[in-house]
């Protein structure tokens, strides 16, 4: 939470104390945990929390009544869906090249021969 505390600090605000309350309104609706999700048996458990609580990595981003060039807009990340399939190594239809140990030096040999 230390990246939130300089984001939110205006003068001498301590933000150890056990009063400070931060107003969910300037949080995304993914940043704040409401639930706490367990494993037990094999099953799946989720319990809400009495108090809602921030994510350790939570920065305040929405300020209502600022300019949009003075708000932090969460950065987005590239789904692993939008990224072009991965090249393929060439396949050589000569078996020679694949048998020979340095297939280049091999190569330029048989063509010099031909010469």
């Amino acid at each position: 939470m230390e990246v939130g505390h300089t984001a939110a600090k205006s003068g001498d605000s301590n933000f150890e104390s056990n009063y400070t309350h931060v107003c969910a309104n300037h949080f995304d609706a993914p940043d704040i945990v409401t639930a706490c999700d367990f494993n037990i048996n094999g099953d799946s458990v989720s319990l809400k929390r009495d108090k809602p609580t921030l994510k350790a990595d939570a920065i305040p981003r929405n300020f209502e009544g600022l300019p949009s060039y003075l708000t932090k807009r969460k950065p987005r990340f590239h789904s692993s869906t939008m990224q072009p399939p991965c090249k393929q190594p060439r396949q050589s239809s000569c078996e020679e090249l694949r048998a020979s140990p340095t297939p280049c030096l091999d190569r330029t040999l048989t063509a010099r021969k031909g010469v």
